[in-house]
């Protein structure tokens, strides 16, 4: 099979974006070494770092626009290429047979959560989605979303961990001031769904702030989140640390050293902060939604995200266990996306 990749977030982008892309081309190469892979990178020719042997890489120039390139570049290269597929993300081919993976359409149920900007360029995802030959997303959740709301079936894959995440070296980061103190953390970009300011509250509510920090790690993105003044003041006195960007080897650190993780999201398409934690085997304490019960199982300590008591009970139940969980791996989402593209180019 000749498989011609987006590979738009190669070099830079949104890092939960360019982690996923890099790691589905990765998988396919080593799972399907006799296929030939091309990626399509945009900007001027130039040397790029971590390419899977033997891909091909084309250059893009004459489009910096994802939506753009995607749809309009991609498949002329496709067809001069003679590729079987091209596999895109988020914005699909408008000509040719393509795959397209979604990360999620949430703004369709939560426009308010995102700026009019977002929500333009997720309008524009769906638009395009419908010249999509295969829909592909990360869990079952969001394919029901994405059927519910646009009426197209989509197939989840699963979503791996960083490899970077899992081969890097533990280092514990400044905030937290020695190996041993005790501290809760919270993983995700800091926006109005994240539900910061509730987490905060649980987390004053529990009483665990008076010898655990809580290390909130994550940029601000998107619609920003209105803190409550107790939050604002926890932040003021050291008691919340906002940590924004980490390093792996940082992030790996706090996974494994951590009382407690809490994940208090109002929504998400998947929630890859919770298979992380599980992996290290650190006690979530999480939203109780129904893709945070597909990625977790049993795992986490699920709670009403709006009711700071129920959060407060959920962080005191939790204890801090040693055994690592299963992750699924990058390998199996690729073998899925192959065998659902293949039994489609043979019919």
């Amino acid at each position: 099979m000749r498989v011609l990749f987006d590979a738009y977030w190669w070099e830079s982008g949104p890092i939960s974006n360019r982690m996923v892309q890099m790691e589905l081309i990765t998988a396919w190469s080593r799972a399907f070494p006799q296929d030939q892979i091309g990626l399509v990178v945009p900007g001027r020719p130039r040397p790029l770092r971590a390419l899977p042997p033997h891909a091909e890489v084309m250059f893009s120039r004459s489009a910096f626009l994802q939506a753009s390139t995607n749809g309009l570049i991609i498949p002329r290269i496709a067809k001069h290429w003679r590729a079987d597929v091209s596999v895109v993300h988020n914005f699909s081919a408008l000509r040719g047979y393509s795959a397209t993976f979604i990360h999620d359409f949430m703004f369709m149920d939560h426009p308010r959560w995102f700026t009019g900007i977002e929500n333009a360029y997720f309008r524009l995802m769906v638009a395009t989605s419908r010249r999509a030959s295969l829909l592909l997303t990360s869990s079952q959740t969001e394919a029901n979303r994405i059927f519910r709301t646009t009426g197209r079936q989509a197939t989840p894959i699963g979503l791996g961990l960083s490899s970077a995440l899992v081969e890097s070296v533990p280092t514990r980061p400044r905030a937290v001031a020695t190996e041993g103190q005790a501290f809760v953390m919270a993983v995700g970009r800091l926006n109005a769904r994240k539900n910061l300011a509730m987490a905060i509250d649980g987390y004053l509510a529990s009483g665990l702030h008076v010898d655990n920090p809580l290390v909130v790690v994550g940029e601000r993105s998107g619609r920003p989140e209105h803190l409550t003044r107790p939050a604002l003041d926890a932040i003021e006195r050291g008691l919340v640390r906002l940590t924004g960007s980490v390093s792996d080897g940082e992030l790996r650190w706090l996974y494994e050293h951590a009382r407690a993780f809490l994940m208090l999201s109002l929504d998400e398409g998947f929630g890859l902060p919770l298979a992380e934690a599980r992996y290290f085997g650190t006690p979530a304490v999480v939203s109780d939604l129904p893709v945070f019960h597909e990625v977790l199982g049993d795992y986490g300590t699920f709670v009403n995200p709006t009711d700071p008591t129920d959060i407060a009970r959920g962080i005191l139940r939790v204890r801090r266990g040693s055994t690592r969980g299963e992750r699924h791996q990058w390998e199996d989402s690729v073998r899925i996306m192959r065998s659902e593209i293949a039994e489609r180019l043979r019919s």
